[in-house]
């Protein structure tokens, strides 16, 4: 009997060994599948991560002082979205469309004439579904470069003054003032209009002192990229 005890007791241990190398063996190949898994995993979140959703043809787009129209193409793998990164660009540069679904797309961008006294610049951007990526598009504009056709810059008045007609024309905006604070005596209708042609009425008030008189006129379209002068002399009476 205690020959079958003893026997049972190394048949239980042999058991017990052969499963606990099973087990061994078992967890060993749990712990390889699972790190393989994750590593998967892993890879796939990085291939999706670096994947671009948003792709551009260009990222800088110039305009001249006029202005224009220029399509900006892209491609998108989900619903985008587009707008201003600041609003204030949203007075001169407009988007249409500015959303839009996956795939081959086109916004068309319009800038018009930059009529500031100088170039100006925005960025807008266009945005994929939940925000996951954003690509940002740079606008430049020149300046306008202004023009002043003028037909006289010189006027004499006599001493008792009068009037005289200043004819010109500029491609912007225009104003005019009085070099001088003490040019009082010379005066105009007007002292600012629209681009075209204009005309300027300039009043010489009379001369009652003892010597003759000058001043001038500063004409200047609205981006002061040109600028006009005009003399103004007037005779004293003796004269």
């Amino acid at each position: 009997n205690l020959i079958k005890v003893v026997d049972f007791f190394v048949s239980l241990e042999q058991s017990f060994q052969s499963h606990f190398i099973l087990m061994k063996k078992v967890l060993l190949f749990l712990f390889v599948a699972l790190t393989a898994i994750g590593c998967f995993k892993e890879q796939e979140q990085e291939s999706e991560e670096s994947e671009e959703l948003i792709t551009l043809e260009q990222s800088h787009l110039s305009f001249p002082p006029e202005g224009g129209t220029a399509a900006l193409k892209f491609y998108s793998k989900s619903a985008w979205n587009a707008g201003h990164s600041d609003i204030n660009a949203s007075k001169w540069c407009f988007l249409v469309p500015d959303s839009g679904d996956p795939g081959e797309n086109e916004i068309i961008i319009t800038v018009t004439p930059n009529d500031t006294p100088e170039a100006r610049k925005t960025e807008i951007f266009i945005q994929s579904s939940y925000y996951k990526e954003t690509e940002y598009i740079s606008i430049e504009q020149e300046m306008l470069e202004g023009h002043i056709n003028i037909k006289e810059t010189s006027y004499i008045f006599p001493a008792e003054g009068g009037v005289a007609t200043l004819i010109f024309s500029s491609n912007l905006g225009w104003s005019i003032q009085n070099e001088s604070a003490d040019g009082s005596w010379c005066s105009f209708n007007k002292s600012s209009g629209e681009a075209g042609d204009s005309e300027v009425e300039i009043t010489a008030s009379p001369n009652t002192g003892p010597e003759s008189r000058s001043t001038k006129l500063i004409l200047m379209n609205e981006n002061r990229s040109a600028v006009e002068y005009i003399t103004i002399e007037q005779y004293n009476e003796s004269d």
